[in-house]
């Protein structure tokens, strides 16, 4: 089993699938591609919209199915294991620079809800849920395919903010949390 860096993954992928070696955005055929190596380093996010896919996390086997949400934390180990034929998901694979400049002066979620996400990465949303997440992925989709779009950088970003902030949004009103009243300062999103 081999790791596969950012650098070697955005070498395999189109321009239409990544954006400078800071993002990339995979459909279910692309992550079959993924499955000889190991991944740890960036972060992962996937939405499953049909179907089924395994994935191994920090040695732990997980099996993820309509609607799941799986958050990996850039310094996780993760390897998928297989991809059902008839799967629909997106991943977005994110480095941290990309996470900052993106998300800067925003709160995107309860403060809590990365150690949650150490003892659980999967979220399973209702389908209403799940309906929102799923067009905020289409949004950045039809973004990264337009590889001649003048803006297409900051649309990038910013369908990326959209697709965090509906997220946090979800988890503010599924949990209960309440909504901090003042943005967090870039140091200490970085801690």
């Amino acid at each position: 089993m081999e790791r596969l860096t950012m650098q070697q993954l955005c070498s395999f992928v189109t321009d239409d699938k990544k954006y400078s070696d800071k993002f990339v955005l995979l459909k279910a055929g692309d992550i079959m591609t993924l499955v000889k190596y190991y991944m740890i380093g960036y972060r992962i996010l996937l939405l499953v919209g049909r179907g089924e896919v395994d994935v191994t996390v920090n040695g732990r086997s997980y099996r993820l199915v309509e609607h799941d949400y799986l958050d990996i934390l850039d310094g996780t180990l993760c390897r998928f294991s297989s991809v059902s034929s008839d799967a629909e998901l997106y991943c977005m694979i994110v480095t941290m620079d990309f996470l900052v400049d993106s998300l800067r002066d925003v709160v995107p979620g309860p403060s809590n809800y990365l150690f949650k996400v150490v003892m659980n990465p999967i979220m399973r949303m209702n389908s209403a849920d799940a309906s929102v997440m799923w067009r905020q992925m289409r949004m950045l989709d039809g973004a990264m395919s337009e590889t001649a779009h003048y803006y297409r950088a900051e649309m990038i970003k910013l369908y990326f903010k959209s697709f965090i902030l509906e997220f946090g949004n979800i988890l503010f009103h599924e949990q209960g949390w309440q909504i901090p009243e003042q943005s967090l300062a870039k140091r200490d999103l970085l801690m």
